[in-house]
């Protein structure tokens, strides 16, 4: 239903229409803006796919130790995640709808890093659960860790 049939049939029976409309706007919302934690669930499975894909292809000197630090990154990431969803689901109910973006770093250590400041930077807007948030610091950690490994390691 469009937005301005809703309006004029709110007018006429506003009580009736009242919960379809806030479904509507809610899911308009959702599409539009992400809560915060449906974009690092976002962000989480681009690099989670980016991370398999540079698992896959790396080679030459050091390779090894990437292949290993990147297979436990994509790894461990996906369990992280899954956690954080289940915890806040378990607070707040389940989260929206997200897409997933195909990202292609060039340099993957910098990637994980940069990844790192930004679920560090953003930690309190995910979530009023503590518990959501331990599990956002242990994710971090995940990110930290393979950018040492990446980078002093390979």
């Amino acid at each position: 239903m469009k937005t301005s049939e809703l309006q004029a049939r709110m007018k006429a029976k506003p009580q009736e229409y009242a919960k379809e409309s806030a479904q509507e706007e809610q899911a308009e919302n959702v599409q539009n803006n992400p809560h915060p934690i449906e974009q690092l669930i976002a962000r989480v499975f681009s690099a989670r796919n980016a991370a398999h894909r540079e698992h896959l292809k790396v080679k030459g000197a050091g390779s090894f130790a990437q292949h290993m630090a990147l297979g436990d990154f994509y790894d461990e990431i996906v369990d992280a995640i899954d956690s954080i969803i289940e915890t806040d689901q378990g607070m707040y109910g389940l989260i929206g709808d997200f897409s997933i973006e195909d990202v292609k770093p060039t340099n993957f250590a910098k990637f994980v890093r940069d990844e790192a400041i930004w679920i560090e930077t953003n930690r309190d807007k995910f979530s009023k659960c503590a518990a959501t948030l331990a599990l956002v610091d242990d994710l971090t950690a995940i990110y930290l860790k393979t950018a040492y490994k990446l980078t002093n390691l390979a």
